[in-house]
């Protein structure tokens, strides 16, 4: 029962922290955050995952999110 627990624990930890880190691509987030704090947490993104997302995305996103 113990181990369950812990398992259990450590599932939703982890979850907490893919949310954390990918939330702001959430169309609820997408729509509700500013320009600046959608700018700033897209560009911390890419730094974070420079291998996977190019430099080019912060600009992308911000293109794409708000195109008038």
């Amino acid at each position: 029962m113990n181990r369950a627990c812990t398992q259990i624990k450590e599932h939703f930890v982890s979850m907490n922290s893919v949310t954390m880190t990918f939330g702001i691509l959430f169309p609820s987030i997408l729509l509700s955050a500013s320009e600046d704090e959608l700018h700033a947490t897209v560009e911390s993104l890419a730094k974070q995952y420079n291998t996977d997302i190019s430099s080019a995305f912060p600009t992308q996103m911000m293109s794409s999110c708000f195109h008038s």
